[in-house]
């Protein structure tokens, strides 16, 4: 009786485990798809000069494509690995 009832609370361990290993991997995905947008506007809102794009009246619209762009294949890379 008390191999069974070891058994039973192991496999229960091992199911809450994988349950919080799967949402760590959703927490990680969604903070890894936060990280880009934040980044890229950290260092364009920086108001430096030498910045590549700040002189050009397209340049706001290309790194706000670029991000989204990024953003999109981060996206359905995490979906198709089933992270989210």
């Amino acid at each position: 009786m008390h191999y069974l009832l070891n058994n039973a609370l192991t496999a229960s361990r091992t199911e809450a485990s994988i349950r919080q290993n799967e949402d760590t991997r959703k927490i990680s995905a969604w903070a890894a798809l936060l990280v880009v947008p934040t980044v890229i506007s950290g260092i364009f809102g920086m108001n430096l000069g030498g910045i590549p794009g700040n002189e050009h009246g397209l340049g706001f619209v290309t790194v706000t494509a670029l991000t989204v762009l990024i953003s999109f294949v981060l996206y359905r890379q995490f979906k198709k690995t089933d992270w989210l």
